[in-house]
């Protein structure tokens, strides 16, 4: 009797500590959205962008949103600060996402929040081979610059796929779309739309390592598109998406491997796993728990 009596106070006490008081357990298809780490928000205070690294193993590339010094952070996967590298030549108007392809990282100073900026430019730069005290700023290999083939429109999300450079329009509504930077033959790039996304308001995209998926995140949702060489979307492989609170403002993704690193304007980063996207999992807010006292 008293061993039974025991038993069910243990029970009581793990279910009460597990779920919280006044809440529900948590229902099948959901899990807590629980950062894995933060970024230093004394350095890293508006994190936009976020690229892997191509030659350090472990490590990520991040910056800040516009109104902050042109600078790049290598950081690891817990937000861990590692270096902060100077940049010139390349001011950050609006700078909204990064790409690393072939050793080569890519800024998008590709923001236009108010539509007045007929020209935006993307920056290519050598990845840094060393994380030395006496690092030297890095400086722009090239520059592109482009026009709009309409009316100016913000843009937050940077793809490169071998010479080509894309960006994510960050449409309101529904839909957004995909554009290539395209050559004319003059001074400046034209945009040409690519490919239509059912998913306004994209604040961050990247592609995988092999080029076969594209994900991109919004405020509250992240979604993973299987694409062609072309990015145009493939049609005989559905979209998976997971949502997640609409709290901390998503703006950063990338891929690491088949999971994807999610950053917050405000420093949060989180991961979000291949099996996580693969069972679309609607993400809740972390719950609250209280330990009960012992009897």
């Amino acid at each position: 009797m008293l061993v039974a009596l025991l038993m069910s106070h243990i029970v009581l006490v793990v279910v009460c500590v597990g779920v919280g008081e006044g809440q529900s357990p948590l229902r099948p298809g959901q899990k807590e959205f629980i950062p894995v780490g933060q970024l230093d928000r004394s350095v890293i205070k508006e994190s936009s962008g976020i690229a892997k690294s191509s030659r350090h193993k472990g490590i990520f590339w991040t910056h800040n949103d516009s109104g902050n010094a042109p600078e790049l952070f290598a950081v690891r996967a817990d937000g861990e600060l590692v270096a902060k590298v100077p940049v010139v030549d390349a001011p950050n108007i609006d700078w909204e996402d990064i790409a690393i392809a072939d050793g080569f990282i890519y800024v998008g100073d590709i923001g236009n929040n108010m539509g007045w900026l007929r020209v935006r430019t993307v920056y290519k730069f050598a990845e840094p081979d060393s994380f030395r005290n006496d690092i030297k700023p890095l400086k722009p290999i090239a520059t592109y610059r482009y026009k709009y083939p309409g009316d100016p429109f913000d843009a937050e999300g940077l793809l490169v796929r071998g010479e080509h450079i894309y960006i994510t329009r960050k449409a309101g509504g529904k839909a957004s779309a995909i554009y290539l930077l395209t050559p004319t033959g003059g001074e400046y790039m034209i945009l040409a739309k690519v490919q239509t996304l059912p998913s306004g308001r994209i604040t961050g995209a990247s592609l995988s390592d092999d080029g076969r998926f594209l994900v991109t995140v919004t405020g509250y949702r992240l979604c993973l598109y299987p694409v062609n060489d072309d990015l145009t979307l493939r049609k005989d492989q559905p979209t998976k998406c997971v949502s997640y609170p609409p709290k901390g403002q998503i703006e950063a993704c990338c891929f690491d491997g088949g999971d994807v690193i999610v950053t917050a304007e405000k420093g949060a980063v989180y991961r979000i796993s291949a099996q996580d996207i693969q069972q679309q999992i609607r993400f809740v807010s972390p719950r609250s728990t209280k330990s009960v006292p012992r009897p």
